[in-house]
């Protein structure tokens, strides 16, 4: 799928200074990287990825050129230089300075050098800040002669130590050097460039390592075809308010997110602005470098509006329309439906389904599904104008979708939950985990651990243990008062010919508390006791994980104070949906154990008189103790 950079592809751009921007690659538009200077578009298109790109100066540019793919040994000169260096053989002896010394750490000392008295000051640098503005304004220098005119002029570079150097030359280097590198946009980089470079508590603060732990306790696949006689698989219910991040990462899992390019006719000749890779025949540039995509148009044909039956995204929104911003981004917009002449429309357009809290919980309610547009003949179709007869067949397309979708969620049947809101997951959870299969994962995340840990406790096993003690006290004292409740029914109808009815609640808060023949109480089981019904979820599960980056170094390890979203890290609920028997009295098994058996005079006793011996089945020890009498009475005799 990430094969070249292709229009109108996303692509997340890195530069020497760490940060990463994202940008749409669309051909004949010039890309400005802030200070690091801008480039045409057209001269990346048909290239691979993960290519570094130099942005060249007026005087290197040729042929209209003003990129240059760096090569490999370049990027990594310094380390190869250090890996090339001959072993030293037994006769060849360096001498150190510091040979046999250890500093603080238990570390050897190979160098004199230290940067214990080298002190900071600007005086330090001989250039002025106005020099440097000049060299770098001037568009014949180089960048690489910048710094090397930096370093030069640098009054205590000679004091430094190799780490202190390396680490002054890479930070200049990241300062001045013209550079970036194309990178795939995938979730993981789209997640990173959220986190780091946008608004953070847009996302609920998710993390990359968040996604994977949710999609792998949630248990998320793709599934083969679907078979007529097998029933739809790979079913996922969601909550998302991430603005579709998670949406993406579940869709990415299932290998619906990524869309398919059409087929593309055949390349157009070296483009003059394309760069030179050196080392790298002309021809297999040439066979690379495809400037916008021509696509082969196919005859028209009207677009297929079924809905997909396995591998389906069901997304519960509470506004009109879903939030599905960051989709863009992997070329699909739930706004705007394929045309009948787009010849490979994005697979979410069918996979992923939205419905509102309305239409899923009182669909009555909702007018687009309640109200279907009247059926009109084909000569009253004939007669309307063509507007009017589009109007006609999208409204009723419209409604067939939402009529679809909502009885497809109402059915149920979900192989999985996956849930990241601002709303209770108390109340989330209580209408949406009924619609789940047995077995079906509970994946829910939270950026703090007090909602899950009330989520916890309404599933926990104590409150399950009251909550089947209540009802089962419920049912036994409701068939005691049954039969009176009927006579005093009976009575009334009698006299008064009609039943008195009253206020609706004092009815039933007086069925709720109402007495029985026993004198007792039914246990009320209301929000406040069991906000959801905790026997459909097995003892819940906390899970957290922090990918925490660190500076490792001695005596100065610690975690990077730069990191950006909350110190948590965020927190995910796992639990497993199970179906409750109805009307099973659940019962021990096993090898039961061996009774005591009885000796001396009390066995006697009992085979004498004829008493069977009640070892937990009476029938037939028993018979087999009648038996042992009428062949004792028969000896005697």
């Amino acid at each position: 799928m990430f094969d070249k950079i292709q229009s109108p592809q996303y692509v997340a751009l890195r530069l020497p200074s760490g940060t990463v921007k994202v940008e749409q690659i669309t051909p004949n538009t010039l890309i400005s990287l802030g200070k690091y200077g801008s480039f045409h578009s057209n001269q990346i298109i048909g290239r691979p990825y993960y290519l570094t790109f130099e942005i060249l100066d007026r005087a290197e540019q040729k042929d209209g050129r003003d990129l240059r793919v760096v090569k490999a040994s370049e990027i990594h000169a310094e380390t190869i230089l250090e890996e090339a260096e001959p072993d030293l053989g037994e006769d060849d002896s360096v001498s150190t300075p510091n040979a046999g010394q250890f500093d603080e750490y238990g570390l050897p000392l190979t160098t004199d050098k230290s940067n214990v008295n080298i002190i900071d000051d600007p005086n330090n640098q001989k250039l002025t800040y106005d020099e440097i503005e000049a060299l770098k304004s001037d568009k014949m220098s180089n960048p690489k002669e910048l710094i090397t005119k930096i370093m030069a002029n640098h009054a205590q570079l000679d004091q430094k130590t190799a780490f202190s150097l390396a680490k002054y030359t890479l930070r200049k280097q990241k300062k001045y050097m013209k550079r970036f590198t194309v990178i795939p946009l995938d979730v993981c980089a789209l997640t990173t460039f959220l986190m780091e470079e946008k608004d953070f508590t847009r996302i609920l603060e998710i993390r990359n390592e968040t996604l994977g732990l949710m999609g792998s306790w949630a248990n998320v696949h793709a599934s083969g075809p679907a078979l007529e006689q097998e029933e739809s698989r790979c079913r996922y219910l969601m909550v998302d308010d991430t603005g579709g991040l998670l949406v993406a990462a579940v869709a990415e899992r299932m290998g619906i997110l990524h869309h398919q390019q059409p087929t593309q006719s055949e390349p157009s000749p070296t483009h003059p602005h394309k760069p030179k890779v050196e080392g790298v025949p002309t021809e297999m540039q040439d066979e690379a470098q495809i400037e916008a995509p021509s696509i082969q148009r196919p005859r028209r044909q009207r677009y297929d509006h079924t809905l997909a039956t396995s591998n389906t995204i069901t997304l519960v929104h509470a506004n009109q329309q879903p939030n599905l911003s960051l989709l863009r981004y992997f070329a699909f917009d739930h706004t705007q439906p394929p045309s009948s002449v787009e010849p490979n429309p994005h697979q979410l357009h069918t996979h992923l389904q939205t419905l509102t809290w309305l239409q899923l919980l009182q669909p009555e309610a909702d007018s687009t599904y309640s109200s279907e547009p009247p059926v009109r003949t084909s000569e009253e179709l004939s007669a309307l104008k063509p507007n009017h007869r589009s109007n006609y067949y999208r409204k009723r397309r419209r409604w067939a979708r939402t009529k679809q979708v909502v009885d497809t969620a109402r059915a149920g049947g979900f192989d999985g939950l996956i849930v990241a809101t601002y709303m209770d997951p108390i109340s989330v959870l209580k209408h949406l985990v009924p619609l789940l299969r047995g077995g079906a994962q509970v994946v829910v995340y939270s950026p703090t651990i007090e909602p899950l840990m009330e989520v916890c406790d309404v599933y926990s096993t104590a409150r399950r243990t009251a909550y089947l003690q209540a009802m089962r006290r419920r049912q036994a004292l409701s068939l005691d008062g049954t039969a009176d409740e009927t006579k005093e029914t009976s009575q009334k109808e009698d006299n008064t010919g009609r039943m008195e009815v009253g206020d609706e609640d004092d009815k039933a808060r007086a069925d709720e508390t109402r007495d029985t023949a026993s004198g007792q109480e039914l246990p009320v089981l209301d929000d406040a006791r069991f906000p959801a019904d905790p026997t459909l979820l097995l003892t819940p599960a906390l899970h957290h994980s922090y990918a925490r980056q660190w500076q490792v170094l001695p005596g100065r390890t610690h975690p990077l104070m730069t990191a950006k979203g909350g110190a948590e890290g965020g927190y995910v609920l796992v639990s497993t949906r199970v179906i409750p028997l109805q009307g099973v009295i659940v019962q021990a098994r096993g090898k039961p154990g061996r009774a005591k058996k009885r000796t001396g005079a009390g066995l006697d006793q009992a085979t004498s008189a004829g008493t069977p011996i009640d070892n937990g089945n009476n029938d037939n020890l028993g018979g087999q103790a009648s038996k042992r009498t009428k062949v004792e009475n028969d000896t005697a005799a």
